[in-house]
């Protein structure tokens, strides 16, 4: 019995089961990243709904002013809108771009302390109104062309 103990506390054993030890907490650690990576992984269902990386932008300019927005009608074609702010009013929290429902569609938000900022958005084809967030009344039209 004395031996066996030797032998389990032989000072040339201990650092292999340390390094034993070691690598099977590695692969447990390894199998477990994995399993939680692919279970958040989307679906390919979920992949077909995630917008693809769009190509360039078209930009539509709007000026927010107290008295309103600037220009009153705009055009764009179908696809991705870059849609930038400038607020001459210095009060204005941002644009909002609705359908002809007054559904919002999108939300351009002013940062604190920026005067000038800007969203894209991906729009289809038709009318819509943009309002600016503070003053629901100022309002423009966005027709965006097929």
């Amino acid at each position: 019995m004395a031996t066996n103990l030797k032998a389990i506390f032989h000072p040339y054993r201990r650092p292999v089961l340390a390094v034993i030890v070691l690598g099977l907490l590695v692969l447990a650690t390894v199998a477990v990243k994995a399993r939680v990576w692919r279970i958040s992984a989307p679906t390919t269902s979920q992949r077909e709904l995630l917008p693809t990386a769009p190509g360039p932008a078209q930009i539509v300019r709007f000026t927010v002013y107290d008295a309103g927005i600037f220009p009153s009608e705009a055009h764009a074609g179908a696809g991705l809108v870059a849609l930038h702010i400038e607020d001459m009013s210095r009060g204005s929290a941002g644009l909002v771009v609705a359908s002809e429902s007054l559904q919002t569609v999108a939300q351009v938000v002013r940062r604190a302390q920026r005067w000038r900022d800007h969203a894209h958005v991906l729009l289809v084809p038709g009318r819509y109104t943009v309002y600016d967030a503070s003053r629901p009344v100022n309002r423009a039209t966005l027709i965006i062309e097929p």
